[in-house]
């Protein structure tokens, strides 16, 4: 039997397995200066307002959300809160006029039901009492009306 080919034995010395090292921190923030830079010469002003706000805090560090104009103020929910609750309310508000529903209570029993639309508005998080679907329509058809942003 060669070397190469015998079983391995108890006394055999044990090789560590190989390590992947993590990657250079040097390089990584070269990297998003890189991006940076590119970022902030796009034609595109909000484009440009994030490559300037990345660019700030690889220089200074500081609260990257804040430079990067994404932090609410305070006492604000967050944006990605904020996006899931619009996304609910028009879920809802959109299965409301599919379904027919004229009331929050009408709503809430298609909500409640064991139908594929009901399932969907349960797995998108919307509201099953009547008291929050009433609250949730109501923040809609204001959100509709409002001209202004």
């Amino acid at each position: 039997m060669t070397p190469e080919r015998r079983p391995a034995l108890w006394c055999d010395v044990l090789q560590p397995a190989p390590v992947e090292l993590a990657p250079d921190p040097l390089a990584s923030a070269e990297g998003l200066q890189a991006a940076a830079e590119i970022l902030r010469a796009v034609d595109n002003p909000a484009v440009r307002a994030v490559g300037a706000g990345l660019a700030e805090w690889l220089q200074r560090g500081g609260d990257l959300p804040r430079l990067l104009g994404v932090r609410g103020r305070r006492g604000q929910r967050a944006i990605h809160a904020r996006q899931q609750q619009q996304q609910r309310a028009e879920a809802l508000a959109a299965a409301a006029v599919a379904a027919g529903a004229t009331s929050a209570q009408a709503l809430a029993r298609i909500v409640a039901s064991d139908t594929d639309l009901g399932r969907e508005l349960r797995a998108a998080g919307v509201a099953r009492s009547p008291r929050q679907l009433r609250r949730v329509l109501a923040a809609g058809v204001a959100r509709r009306r409002d001209t202004s942003s």
